[in-house]
């Protein structure tokens, strides 16, 4: 990817000429917190059958003054038997 953003008028060959869509691009990516938890380790590890597995997806997006958008993704991940939590990440 570049920083230069293409000109208004730019076209593309693959799709005949035509003017491209929008578009977006990363200007920047950083991961705030990540934990993983394995509670009663090594014997979590050793469950008899398939765990449950919750897994979350949270989006926020919020614009900024210089035009430019920041989206806050958070994800979660929970595996549990009936007796314990194998891990939460």
């Amino acid at each position: 990817m570049t920083d230069a953003a293409p000109p208004a008028d730019a076209t593309s060959a693959d799709n005949g000429g035509q003017p491209q869509g929008p578009g977006f691009r990363i200007v920047a990516q950083y991961v705030k917190d990540l934990s993983f938890e394995n509670p009663k380790a090594p014997d979590s590890l050793r469950v008899d059958g398939k765990p449950a597995i919750d897994m979350g997806v949270e989006m926020n997006a919020a614009g900024r003054q210089d035009g430019l958008f920041e989206v806050e993704l958070r994800l979660s991940i929970k595996a549990t038997t009936d007796a314990m939590t194998v891990f939460n990440v």
